[in-house]
């Protein structure tokens, strides 16, 4: 079976008669034209922007005028939005469908999308307007459902005064017992969230406590650090009591099949349709309780999955936000722009490595791992490969996040060095070995294929395989591939839950180095929740220069967060999971 594309499923191109062009159009070019009538039609783009889509064909006005006229309008006139950027539509290129709508459940990244819109937490980070966009970097809470959050001296106790006006999406009230329901769900359930509860030392659903229908209290185990990140996750969006209860099944106590596939949000949209394959749509929410919210006509989401169609679509205008461009067409949009497109991009802890599995010879001698790390092109990579959108790691705790600490580098590009660590550790002749390398990540293939070729400079000759995403996480989840190159990026912006997911030897689903250093566990371990900010500070630089020596990972770049938007797109929302609260958002 064919998946059918956006452009095989569409009705024949237009017809334009009565223009003068400078060549002809091109298939290509009349399907790009036939997006943008359809893109204006809906509302998902401005007149203004429009115009300038079919201009860049050639058009002239007379063109024009029939043009909108076949969509109800003429070139003068404001429709669908039009010039308004608090009534327009953004239109979001994805390249995948969402798998799951269950707040609580682990997901595709396009499904943390959809979410971040329909449903909020108790509490959401202070944003500032940048030039990158509306910027919040986690170091400040903001009242969400919660209108306040205090935390006792001790850390142990954190106390939520709800916002009377919270509603869900049908406008029924949210209360307490919402918020306990989805926290109990979080502790006795099976989803991702029980990792989380995990994190935040909430171990029972007694500690929960109801005081009245607008205020509840939790009492943790241990006083956390990262109390208010973890509570700020996505995962623990607010979930109906009375919506679960009502789907629970002798199976399921927590409604788990229903929250699959079953939207019952609280945000600033409501879910209007949902076509898999194709995309979906977010109406603004007529019982969303933070005036002046959405700032947009709503969100449509179409699944294009070829990046250079979701660029075509961008700076033609029919899209507003196209994800998941390579680095080198956003690089492009950066140093000229391109169309009507302009880049968003932002220094971010996105940890891109090559990682060496320890539980494999001749990776369990750490001398060969330290020379592999000598004889990898890193500068090469970031400027031909990222083209300058990432940065130099050279740590575990990557460069943007709290006590990164790189002094114990030294692995800078050393092909004499990498020989003499692989004569010292037996394997004078080299070896053979291979990289692993998901496909859709063209820059991944890319890096590992400049690896390859230095690896050959000192004997060690790998095989490139690229894997599609099941075979890929299968062998990272198991530890199979003797060479991967491997991304981490962490919701909750604090070293010891960064170190604690990739390199704690108990963490088995997420250590895919299988990196086990009992010294380096402990201090994980400890500095999780010391309530000492110089203490913690302390055993994360400890930690990192063990790590470093050990050489688990070739700490390829930190990965600045980059998209290409529309030029008129303003307040594109930076939040520290890289989930878009899209309700921010409009066009000037």
């Amino acid at each position: 079976m064919v998946r059918r594309t956006q452009a095989t499923r569409r009705r024949p191109a237009l017809e334009v008669v009565g223009d003068s062009v400078a060549e002809p159009l091109t298939r290509r070019d009349r399907e790009t034209l036939a997006d943008a009538v359809d893109s204006f039609r809906e509302g998902h783009s401005t007149r203004r922007g429009f115009i300038r889509t079919s201009a860049a064909f050639g058009l002239s006005m007379t063109s024009l005028s029939t043009l909108l006229a076949a969509c109800g309008a003429s070139p003068n006139a404001e429709t669908g939005g039009g010039g308004d950027g608090k009534t327009s539509k953004l239109a979001v290129g994805v390249n995948a469908d969402a798998d799951t709508v269950d707040p609580q459940a682990f997901k595709t990244i396009p499904g943390y999308y959809m979410l971040a819109n329909l449903y909020d937490q108790l509490i959401d980070f202070e944003a500032q307007p940048t030039k990158a966009g509306l910027v919040a970097d986690g170091t400040k809470t903001a009242p969400m459902i919660a209108r306040t959050m205090k935390v006792s001296p001790d850390r142990k106790t954190v106390t939520f005064a709800l916002d009377p006006k919270a509603t869900f999406s049908d406008g029924s009230p949210l209360t307490a017992d919402d918020v306990k329901y989805t926290f109990q769900r979080g502790v006795e359930g099976e989803q991702y969230t029980r990792t989380v509860m995990g994190m935040l030392t909430l171990s029972s659903a007694d500690n929960i406590t109801v005081k009245d229908p607008r205020t509840i209290t939790f009492e943790l185990d241990k006083p956390n650090p990262m109390t208010e990140r973890l509570l700020n996750l996505q995962v623990m969006s607010i979930q109906s009591k009375k919506v679960g209860e009502q789907h629970a099944t002798s199976k399921s106590k927590w409604a788990d099949d229903y929250w699959r596939g079953n939207v019952f949000g609280n945000s600033a949209y409501t879910l209007k349709s949902w076509k898999r394959g194709e995309g979906w749509e977010l109406a603004p929410s007529k019982h969303y309780y933070r005036g002046g919210l959405p700032k947009n006509g709503g969100l449509v989401f179409r699944i294009i999955s070829d990046p250079q169609e979701r660029l075509n679509l961008l700076t033609s205008g029919t899209l507003n936000v196209a994800y998941d461009v390579p680095a080198k067409d956003a690089a492009a949009i950066r140093d000229k722009g391109e169309g009507q497109a302009k880049l968003v991009s932002i220094q971010s802890p996105w940890s891109f490595g090559l990682a060496f599995n320890n539980s494999q010879a001749p990776f369990k001698d750490k001398r060969v791992p330290q020379a592999l790390s000598y004889a990898v092109p890193y500068d090469q990579i970031i400027n031909t490969v990222m083209h300058g959108l990432a940065r130099p790691a050279k740590s575990m705790v990557p460069p943007g996040m709290g006590t990164h600490d790189p002094s114990a580098w030294h692995y800078d590009t050393n092909l004499q060095t990498a020989k003499q660590l692989l004569q010292a550790a037996g394997h004078g002749n080299g070896f053979k070995s291979s990289i692993d390398v998901l496909i859709g990540r063209p820059e991944d293939e890319q890096a590992a294929t400049l690896i390859q070729a230095s690896f050959r400079q000192i004997g060690v000759d790998v095989d490139v395989r690229k894997l599609a995403e099941a075979e890929y996480q299968e062998k990272r989840n198991n530890a199979s591939s003797p060479m991967q190159i491997v991304e981490f990026y962490s919701w909750v912006t604090d070293p010891f839950y960064h170190m604690f997911f990739n390199l704690f030897s108990k963490n088995t689903f997420t250590n895919s180095s299988r990196y086990d250093n009992p010294k380096v566990d402990a201090l994980i371990s400890k500095g999780l929740y010391e309530p000492d900010a110089a203490k913690r500070e302390a055993m994360s630089r400890e930690a990192q220069k063990l790590i470093i020596d050990d050489a688990p990972w070739a700490w390829l770049f930190a990965r600045d967060f980059f998209v290409p938007v529309s030029a008129n797109l303003q307040d594109f929302p930076l939040w520290p999971d890289q989930n878009p609260r899209f309700y921010w958002s409009h066009l000037s």
